[in-house]
């Protein structure tokens, strides 16, 4: 499958015009997708990844398109590949250590990994709760403590729209800041948890 855009769309996007984007979108969206689900082996998860990355290109600052996207209808293909690997990549990173979370927060069974590891991974997902915002916070909590977004929104009493949107944001800064250097978010971490 070695489909390009045309080069006038690349141009349209680069130089701050967010309706090419849409016609880039019907391109490469399946194309995309099948990257992501060589990493996920989930159909809908690799469509959300491919959603995410092209919220991530909207939100791409003029100055950092114009220094970013590459001319060339080749570049670019490849360009849009590696940004949806890497942030596939960030995913199932993310999805790791929420899994060792939440199974160290439900129950206790062993581990193959060692204690320090797993106190590591609580206090990394502890750490990077306690930076959302309030409202993220107690939906992010409640859902990595294994409530349903029912359960959260009747608990919380909010709407099960708000609940998604909530959490959508909450797990966008997650893997963000799951994503920061290892040094950084160790120093965090230590600091907050006054080790």
């Amino acid at each position: 499958m070695n489909i390009l855009i045309d080069h006038k769309y690349i141009d349209a996007f680069k130089y701050g015009d967010n309706q090419a984007l849409g016609r880039i979108y019907d391109v490469y969206a399946v194309r995309l997708s099948m990257v992501a689900y060589r990493y996920l082996q989930n159909t809908q998860e690799s469509r959300d990844v491919v959603m995410d990355v092209f919220e991530k290109l909207i939100q791409m600052s003029d100055e950092k398109r114009k220094l970013q996207i590459p001319v060339t209808p080749e570049g670019f293909t490849g360009w849009l590949i590696t940004i949806t690997k890497n942030y596939t990549l960030d995913l199932i990173k993310h999805k790791t250590i929420v899994a060792r979370y939440q199974a160290d927060s439900l129950n206790n069974e062993v581990y193959s990994q060692s204690d320090a590891e797993r106190v590591w991974d609580k206090q990394t997902v502890d750490y990077v709760i306690s930076q959302l915002h309030e409202s993220e916070q107690k939906v992010a909590s409640l859902h990595y403590s294994g409530y349903s977004h029912e359960e959260i929104a009747k608990k919380l009493n909010i709407s099960y729209n708000t609940v998604r949107n909530q959490l959508s944001s909450a797990k966008k800064k997650i893997r963000k800041y799951i994503s920061t250097p290892l040094i950084v978010l160790l120093i965090n971490v230590y600091n907050h948890a006054g080790i």
